[in-house]
């Protein structure tokens, strides 16, 4: 019978062995190829594709004429702004399409559900567990004394609740039960079963002792967890930011496009004044060439004004990326809301007090001290030598039967063990628990100063962002005067043009430089906004009467990191996402 048995337990360690080895004869013992994850593209790391422009679909043969180009066909040519669909977008719009839509923000929103799972993973270190023990022994020991069995059958069951505590000890429940089938004629119960409860309790005193050691981590993950959002708040508010900056340089661009188209038809009709006194005698011919420069001049100004408008539509569109404004959509972006600009007038001091209590990095930087000083009192706390008590008391049932062996340990809880003691580990040197401690002190000290710095900095951006935004409106009020006077310069050229006071070449200048003042005064007006802009960022806020806040969620069950989703201008709440974001 014991043969038997020994056989079978000999198959199944080969067995477990040929498991081991099994998937393709592969060595056990070292990794495969296929292991290392997908074989990557060598020609896609390594190799550098040229780009032949004549080679690309669409481009002109290499034995083609070079086209001739004349200021007829230049002005001629088809704008590309032409005959596009139209899409009106106001500010606040905008501000609610990049909240919902924005990839750079979708992705920072999953920052701190990617840090909140920390939290709950800490959490998770105080949870009970069930745990299990089972053994089978078989013993075939040979022996000096006939009273003692040289072979024997044990086996082992052992279930029990493993229970964490706050305070740094662990309590464990068990109930241990054992069969013993040896060969042995002096035994007095063979079989014999053996079953018992075990209570157990350990407690550190010193090192790792109190809930301050045990909840450090948790501490720790929590702080994260609020950083992580600080974070996300800077995110937001610079991603808005973008989008008014955005907004407003593309509002100066479509600006300085109608200017340019202005100053255009402006010296088309200088051109047909100046062939119009030709032909009369009034002037001569070199008005009229001079008039055909200027409207090949301000068509230039138009062609980059329009580049212009192309690009500042693809930056803003990408800030929102909304389906109906796409990157790669046609779509022509027509700005509806209009700067309001006023004078106005702060108090430096309220405006540093705002920025130091909005500010999400000063907060950031507070929650970073915190879990500094947890390590610091965590690394002192790990100084300590190891002094840990233990006890445990077990009830003992034993029979040939095993309930009868249950119904012993209940009935005659006499026959019990009680153990209680201590262990302890005094480090000698104890030098890397002291490293550990210094490097924490050291790293919160760098904290601080970085924390000081970083509120000089603050400072510094404030008053920069007031001083720019004074500037700005002395620029737009200087600016609009220029305006105004160059439009009388422009209408006093004109007059003294038609009764040939003066040449074409004048009137031109005088165009050029009211274009230019006008131009200046859309660069002004933009400066205003976006100063006002920047100081919104310095002092930690958003521009405008709009308040934004997002509510802390989970994942989607798909698992996808979709956001939000909001259209623009309706009331419709956001969902999904890990993150909600609106405005209100």
């Amino acid at each position: 019978m014991r043969s038997v048995h020994r056989t079978v337990v000999g198959g199944a360690c080969l067995a477990g062995v040929l498991v081991l080895a099994a998937g393709g004869c592969a060595n056990p013992f070292k990794p495969t190829r296929s292991e290392y994850g997908i074989e990557p593209d060598r020609t896609r790391l390594r190799v550098i594709r040229p780009l032949d422009l004549r080679e690309v679909p669409g481009a002109p043969p290499a034995d083609a004429p070079v086209p001739e180009i004349t200021a007829a066909g230049v002005a001629d040519r088809e704008s590309p702004l032409a005959d596009l669909a139209v899409a009106t977008l106001s500010l606040p719009e905008a501000r609610a399409a990049a909240l919902v839509n924005n990839l750079d923000l979708r992705a920072s929103l999953i920052d701190p559900s990617i840090a909140r799972t920390s939290v709950g993973e800490e959490e998770a270190a105080f949870d009970a567990a069930f745990t299990f023990q089972g053994s089978f022994t078989d013993v075939d020991t040979p022996v000096a004394n006939a009273t003692v069995s040289s072979q024997a059958e044990i086996y082992n069951l052992e279930p029990g609740v493993d229970i964490p505590i706050v305070t740094g000890g662990r309590a464990t429940v068990s109930l241990p039960t054992q069969r013993v089938d040896q060969l042995n004629p002096f035994a007095v119960l063979n079989p014999s079963w053996e079953t018992d409860l075990n209570v157990s309790l350990s407690q550190p005193l010193l090192r790792n002792a109190g809930r301050r050691a045990t909840t450090f981590r948790l501490r720790v993950a929590a702080l994260n967890d609020a950083a992580a959002q600080a974070q996300t708040r800077v995110r937001v508010i610079s991603t808005l930011a973008s989008v008014n900056q955005a907004y407003w340089r593309l509002y100066q661009a479509r600006q300085t496009l109608e200017i340019r188209q202005t100053q255009f038809e402006s010296n088309r009709e200088l051109l047909g004044r100046a062939e119009r006194l030709f032909e009369a005698g009034t002037v001569p011919e070199i008005d009229v060439l001079r008039a055909q420069s200027g409207v090949a001049s301000s068509l230039d100004g138009i062609i980059r004004s329009e580049r212009d408008v192309l690009t500042g539509q693809r930056e803003l569109k990408r800030l929102l990326n909304m389906d109906r404004l796409g990157v790669d959509t046609g779509t022509l972006i027509e700005l509806t809301t209009e700067p309001d600009p006023v004078e106005f007038v702060f108090d430096t001091d309220e405006l540093l007090a705002l920025a130091v209590e909005n500010r999400a990095e000063l907060y950031e930087l507070e929650l970073r001290l915190a879990i500094d000083q947890s390590q610091v009192e965590f690394d002192r706390n790990q100084l300590k030598p190891i002094l840990d008590l233990f006890a445990s008391y077990r009830v003992n049932g034993l029979d040939n039967d095993y309930g009868e062996a249950v119904q012993n340990a209940l009935d005659r809880p006499i026959q019990d063990d009680i153990t209680v003691g201590v262990t302890a580990n005094v480090p000698i040197g104890n030098r890397a628990a002291e490293a550990r401690l210094r490097r924490s002190l050291l790293t919160r000290i760098q904290r601080v100063a970085t924390r000081d710095a970083r509120e000089q900095a603050i400072t510094q951006e404030v008053l920069d962002a007031v001083d720019s935004l004074r500037a700005a409106w002395q620029s737009l009020l200087a600016a609009r005067q220029s305006v105004a006077t160059a439009a009388r310069e422009l209408s006093a050229e004109q007059r003294r043009f038609e009764v040939g006071a003066t040449t074409a070449i004048d009137v031109l200048d005088a165009t050029g430089r009211l274009a230019e003042q006008r131009a200046s005064e859309a660069a002004a007006l933009t400066g205003y906004q976006l100063a006002q802009v920047d100081l919104a960022l310095a002092t930690g806020t958003l521009l405008g009467a709009e308040r934004v806040e997002w509510v802390p969620g989970g994942l989607p069950e798909d698992g996808s990191a979709r956001g939000p989703e909001r259209v623009p201008g309706e009331g419709r709440e956001p969902r999904g996402g890990s993150e909600r974001v609106s405005a209100r």
